[in-house]
């Protein structure tokens, strides 16, 4: 640690040593720069977005998911047989739940069938 620490102060010697001279400050530096800002007029950057361009090509696409999913997802028309079907079959397990059926079979039933 001593080694290095000894490396470090004649580094820090020889910096501090052959150190250049800054350059004399011009005198009305200041004044050229305060002179050509208020001379320039600043520019109006009106850059697009980069990203709204995507907004018409998303929206678009969207709006034909919506319209393809709601053409092929929506059932097609029933027709009267099966409208016929549904309704017997409605009947039939509508009768069969307001029958009275035993005591315990309708809790078990294949249990009462065995018996």
């Amino acid at each position: 640690m001593n080694e290095q620490s000894s490396d470090r102060d004649r580094l820090v010697a020889f910096l501090q040593q052959h150190r250049p001279e800054p350059p004399p400050p011009a005198g009305n530096l200041e004044a050229r720069i305060m002179a050509s800002t208020a001379n320039s007029l600043p520019t109006p950057t009106t850059k697009p977005k980069p990203y709204l361009w995507l907004l018409p090509p998303a929206l678009a696409a969207g709006l034909l998911l919506v319209w393809g999913s709601y053409k092929t997802l929506a059932p097609p028309p029933q027709t009267a047989t099966e409208l016929a079907q549904i309704e017997a079959f409605m009947e039939n397990t509508w009768d069969n739940v307001l029958e009275d059926a035993p005591e315990g079979e309708w809790l078990f039933p294949n249990e009462a069938i065995a018996e």
